[in-house]
């Protein structure tokens, strides 16, 4: 599914340089390039918060034991011995630890789908050709000009639903953002 939305967002991005203009060959570099683009911004972004976070932790940390340690005075009444719990929970909590464990998680999923990306390239090198592949293996075939027509039909389905995502999504990022701010 995920080469499926790269390859997607490669070949919009690719019509969209051909619409203004631009050979499929400059518009398929133009978009590599532009997706490149996307990717490493993202990533910038993601791991600068994540690091300004990691940088911050103590602050956090302290913020959250300042949260925690009026619970363990309101469950004072009940007859356990609040003072080791509250020691062995705030000496369990940490941050920055959870930062950086957060931090390789996501470089292991940006690294993920940086492979499918290169992956997706390969295959959008290729994809050109399948039309006339599709032809060559179906051409004694009576309904190929029905898979022919089918196979346009998931195309442009494929691409609507990425160009209706994307909307979607940039419309709630720009929402999410004005609520945070």
């Amino acid at each position: 599914f995920r080469r499926l939305l790269f390859r997607s967002a490669i070949i919009s991005i690719s019509a969209f340089f051909e619409r203004k203009w631009v050979n499929k060959v400059v518009s398929f570099i133009w978009s590599i390039i532009v997706f490149s683009l996307i990717f490493f911004a993202v990533g910038y972004i993601i791991n600068s918060n994540v690091q300004e976070m990691i940088d911050n932790s103590d602050t956090y940390q302290g913020k959250l034991r300042d949260l925690i340690l009026p619970l363990f005075e309101y469950f004072s009444w009940l007859e356990i011995d609040t003072d080791k719990l509250k020691e062995k929970t705030l000496d369990a909590i940490n941050i920055s630890s959870a930062l950086w464990w957060i931090l390789s998680a996501i470089t292991g999923i940006v690294w993920y789908l940086w492979v499918i990306f290169f992956y997706v390239i390969f295959l959008l090198l290729e994809f050109r050709y399948i039309s006339g592949k599709i032809k060559i293996i179906l051409k004694k075939v009576s309904w190929k000009d029905k898979v022919i027509d089918m196979i346009d039909h998931i195309k442009r389905d494929v691409r609507s639903y990425f160009v209706i995502k994307t909307i979607i999504s940039l419309i709630t990022s720009f929402l999410s953002y004005i609520v945070l701010f």
